[in-house]
C-alpha cells in the first residue's frame, strides 16, 4: 500500500509498496489516471497528505491519502493504457458496461447452480467385498480427518447427490490422493 513516509514540511515521500508514483491507478469515482506522488495541502491548522493522480489533458485530482481505499492499482501495463478524462463520461459508461456485464456473468452462474441443485446423479455404492480387497492395498491407516473426508465422500456418492464438488486439502502425504483413489474405486465398481 501507499504510505506516506516523514518528509520535510512542504514535501511528502512515498515509501516502497504496492502503489508507486507512475503507476496507473484507477479511482472508484474518476476513473483511470496516474499516480504523480504524494502533495501536502494546507488546509487549516494541519496540513493534509493527498495522492496527486494526473488524468488526461493534463488535469490532476487531489485525494486525501485517508481515503486511499477508493484507489487501486490497475493490472495493466502503463503503455497499453488511455488515461480517463477527469470529469468525462468515459469512465461512468465503462464502469456501467463492466457492471452490467459482472450482473449478466452472476445471472448465468446462478443459473448453473441451479441446474446443478436440480440434476441427479446415480447411486454409487460399491460392492464392500470388492471395495474392502481396494482399500486394504493401501499401506496407512487413514487420519481422523482422512477417514472423515472419505466418509463423507462415499456417503454423497451413494445417495446420488448432483455432481459433487469436494475440496479435500491437506499437507503433502496426508491421504488426499487416497480420498480420491476410493472415490474412483466406488465409481468405478
Amino acid at each position: 500500500a501507499l504510505t506516506p513516509s516523514a518528509a520535510p514540511r512542504g514535501q511528502a515521500a512515498l515509501t516502497p509498496g504496492e502503489l508507486r508514483p507512475g503507476d496507473i491507478v484507477v479511482d472508484a469515482e474518476h476513473g483511470v489516471g496516474r499516480l504523480s506522488g504524494l502533495e501536502l495541502v494546507e488546509q487549516g491548522e494541519a496540513p493534509v497528505e493527498c495522492l496527486a493522480l494526473e488524468y488526461a489533458g493534463g488535469r490532476k485530482l487531489l485525494v486525501p491519502a485517508a481515503e486511499i481505499d477508493r484507489i487501486w492499482r490497475y493490472g495493466s501495463e502503463a503503455a497499453e493504457v488511455g488515461l480517463d478524462r477527469l470529469g468525462g463520461g468515459e469512465w461512468r459508461e465503462r464502469k456501467a458496461k463492466v457492471e452490467a456485464q459482472l450482473e449478466a456473468t452472476a445471472a448465468r452462474l446462478l443459473e448453473l447452480v441451479r441446474q446443478r441443485q436440480n440434476a441427479s446423479a446415480p447411486a454409487l455404492t460399491p460392492p464392500n467385498a470388492a471395495y474392502r480387497r481396494f482399500a486394504a492395498r493401501f499401506p496407512f491407516t487413514e487420519t481422523e480427518d482422512q477417514s472423515r473426508a472419505i466418509e463423507a465422500t462415499l456417503a454423497e456418492l451413494a445417495r446420488g447427490a448432483p455432481p459433487m464438488d469436494r475440496l479435500v486439502c491437506g499437507d503433502v502425504g496426508y491421504g488426499k490422493t487416497e480420498v480420491a483413489l476410493r472415490a474412483a474405486c466406488a465409481a468405478a465398481l
